[in-house]
């Protein structure tokens, strides 16, 4: 299989630039032509700087809004000894096997096989 030119390592020989043949340059000549008809010649383009306008991503105010985060209390207004005694029922244990830990009460029959302590 035979290597293309210009990917080889090998041959190192510099070739002189081919001249543009009559029909090419009247291909280029109609090109730049068609060019100028359609408004997209280089001469015809904005010539910029590389300065984009980016656009403003601003919103407007929004209302205040409160970040407090209220506790949810069940035993509100208990003492604290009527509070760890209404807990006293309750455990905590992987109920399923491979599963995450869950609140159980601790009249589950531990014999059942789905609830390990």
């Amino acid at each position: 299989m035979g290597l293309v030119r210009g990917m080889t390592t090998t041959n190192t020989r510099k070739r002189k630039a081919s001249k543009k043949t009559k029909r090419q340059i009247q291909a280029d000549i109609e090109h730049e032509k068609w060019l100028m008809r359609m408004g997209a010649h280089p001469s015809q383009l904005k010539k910029t700087k590389g300065i984009n306008k980016i656009p403003s991503y601003k919103t407007r105010e929004t209302l205040p809004t409160s970040d407090k985060i209220m506790p949810i209390d069940p035993y509100q207004g208990l003492s604290r000894e009527e509070k760890i005694a209404a807990t006293q029922n309750f455990q905590l244990g992987q109920m399923y096997n491979k599963g995450g830990l869950q609140v159980m009460s601790k009249q589950d029959d531990i014999t059942k096989g789905r609830r390990r302590v």
